[in-house]
């Protein structure tokens, strides 16, 4: 809404907004233009490759055909080449997932202590990612961040203080200078907080999501760890239906 007033008001300006790759119908409706970053070529994958196999030590960089593949983003490429560095290729049938959400999970696990602690840890990371999006905040206050470590670890004041120190340094979340605390990559948040939303079986929530812009990133992660049939169904018979509309879209890209 707002941004409608402020391009009627200000017919003349130019404005440039980012959105995912599904669900900017309403940016177009607006008059925007849609654009995307072109997927790496060969070389520089090559490139890539050759500089992390240098940063890594890496006698033999992976092979190119196990980490990526035509028309795939560099996030995927970047997640899938780690994998594959690290050893922690999961695919019993050719080394490797071909879903992000897969690609993502194997991921997180570098990013994690590597402790017994490590289930609550991932908990409290997915609670924060979703109380961003439920809250519609881009970033939480330390007193909020505190409060939601002590509920995850059930009154356990040593817990809760390991699950604030997991925050500071990780590469998920930047830290700033007020002490707030953010996610640095939208992608991240959407992939913790569909965990947080299948761990805890929150069906009406993601429900009541469909045919929203900022949900359609959390929604395909959690379809993607649920499945979607359930989800079709009920967006099918509950919200408006047009062709012209992403909710469509949105439920034939789960199916």
């Amino acid at each position: 809404v707002w941004l409608r007033d402020l391009l009627a008001e200000y017919p003349d300006i130019r404005l440039i907004a980012a959105a995912p790759l599904t669900g900017f119908a309403d940016l177009v409706e607006l008059g925007f233009a849609w654009a995307s970053l072109v997927p790496w070529q060969t070389g520089q994958i090559r490139q890539f490759a050759a500089q992390w196999g240098k940063t890594l030590y890496l006698s033999q960089p992976p092979r190119q055909r196990t980490y990526w593949r035509p028309g795939q983003t560099a996030l995927e490429t970047q997640l899938r080449f780690w994998q594959h560095a690290l050893n922690q290729a999961d695919d019993a049938k050719n080394g490797r997932p071909f879903r992000l959400c897969d690609v993502m999970t194997a991921a997180l696990t570098h990013f994690l202590p590597g402790g017994e602690q490590d289930w609550a840890i991932q908990a409290y990371w997915a609670r924060l990612a979703y109380t961003l999006l439920a809250e519609g905040k881009l970033a939480l206050t330390s007193d909020e961040a505190a409060m939601l470590a002590m509920d995850t670890a059930v009154a356990d004041k040593t817990l809760a203080t390991q699950l604030k120190q997991s925050v500071p340094g990780t590469p998920l979340f930047a830290v700033w200078p007020n002490g707030d605390i953010s996610f640095r990559s939208s992608v991240w948040r959407d992939f913790l907080a569909a965990n947080h939303m299948a761990t805890n079986n929150l069906r009406d929530e993601a429900a009541a999501q469909v045919g929203q812009p900022g949900w359609v990133g959390v929604l395909r992660f959690l379809v993607a760890q649920v499945g979607g049939a359930e989800l079709a169904d009920r967006s099918l018979k509950t919200k408006e239906l047009s062709p012209a509309r992403d909710i469509l879209f949105q439920v034939a890209d789960w199916l």
